[in-house]
């Protein structure tokens, strides 16, 4: 299952099939797919959200750099951020 920008470009205009489909009933239908399917249909709504990758031409080195920077601030900041429990009430809508 290919889920890239190369067929799925951002802001693609919305097609409908003739039937509606609430974004629960979507949810239960992805929820069905095999893991890798899922993993590709999680990847492609995220990167639908968050624009253009910020790690984007960093090299290995770099990347690993900075999330080693990431998680030794989170260390070292616990009160800092968000609680991931907050969160994910948050993007669920509760």
């Amino acid at each position: 299952m290919n889920l890239g920008n190369e067929r799925w470009p951002d802001r693609a205009p919305r097609a409908t099939l003739g039937v509606m489909i609430t974004a629960k009933d979507l949810l239960g239908q992805a929820l069905g797919l095999p893991e890798q399917e899922r993993t590709a249909l999680a990847n492609a709504l995220l990167n639908s959200l968050e624009g253009p990758n910020a790690y984007d031409g960093l090299s290995p080195e770099e990347f690993r750099a900075e999330m080693i920077r990431r998680a030794d601030d989170a260390i070292a900041n616990p009160d800092e951020g968000e609680d991931w429990h907050a969160v994910r009430r948050e993007i669920a809508g509760d």
